[in-house]
């Protein structure tokens, strides 16, 4: 009887109780952009932490809190408390938050005062601007232009003119479409800063993008010998890069195209 009394308990205790968020509802609560992870901004905003307690459920130390450490760090407070404090539901505004500058925008949502607007913070403006989840990602590419992902500067100049179109009376945001492939994500060109004095070096292409698209630097369909000469800036290669594009150059055009290098790639 005191067996099955202290088994009844125990499950009584672990069973989520009417109206009190389980370990899983608590996550999802924190993770307010649904990506499967907690940023620090929204551990600040859902669990009021700061760094340090950050920390402390960050175990692996990778500036982020996953589902396993958060569940650590949930049963351990239950464990130690009674109850794991229920993290703050997100806020939301019936209507739109007022005209800014791009000072004010920083001020109003850099919520780590680094001086910039990141992914996480920004998603929070968009949010409070009625800008849904969609459309956010496209748009925040096309501000962040050098695809850092922050806005700083320029950047958030750019956020504040796009949020003005919102408030203006008969006016909608020029959002950019939502790309749907991973071609149209990814392969940005982006060149490389490099400091007075140092070598060239190729340009940055972010991404999974195919090989060819990472040969083809100036996106004219085909790998030329200034695509090869570029890519080449900073080590130059051991053997004669004309001498090779002249082998897999099958019409003798001077160009190798996409079907050119796919039926090299097969031998």
């Amino acid at each position: 009887m005191l067996l099955a009394a202290l088994i009844a308990h125990a499950q009584s205790a672990a069973a989520p109780q009417d109206g009190v968020l389980d370990e899983q509802q608590c996550f999802e609560r924190c993770d307010r952009n649904e990506d499967g992870w907690i940023a620090f901004g929204e551990a600040q905003e859902a669990l009021s932490v700061d760094r340090g307690e950050f920390r402390v459920y960050d175990r692996n130390r990778d500036g982020r809190i996953d589902r396993d450490e958060f569940g650590l760090r949930y049963r351990e407070t239950l464990e130690r408390q009674g109850a794991f404090p229920p993290p703050k539901a997100p806020e939301k505004n019936a209507a739109l938050p007022p005209k800014r500058s791009a000072t004010q925008l920083r001020v109003a949502y850099d919520k780590n005062s680094d001086g910039a607007i990141d992914a996480f913070e920004a998603h929070s403006c968009l949010i409070d601007y009625g800008i849904a989840e969609p459309a956010q990602v496209p748009l925040f590419k096309k501000l962040d232009a050098d695809s850092d992902a922050r806005l700083v500067g320029p950047e958030i100049d750019a956020l504040a003119n796009a949020l003005a179109m919102i408030l203006a009376p008969g006016l909608q945001p020029a959002l950019p479409p939502l790309e749907k492939t991973v071609l149209g994500l990814f392969g940005k060109v982006v060149e490389r800063e490099r400091a007075a004095g140092a070598p060239a070096e190729p340009p940055l292409i972010v991404g999974p993008v195919p090989m060819f698209l990472r040969l083809d630097i100036d996106r004219d369909g085909a790998i030329t010998t200034a695509d090869v000469a570029r890519l080449q800036q900073h080590q130059p290669l051991a053997v004669r890069a004309t001498s090779v594009l002249a082998a897999l150059d099958r019409n003798g055009d001077g160009r190798v195209d996409e079907a050119e290098f796919e039926l090299a790639l097969r031998f």
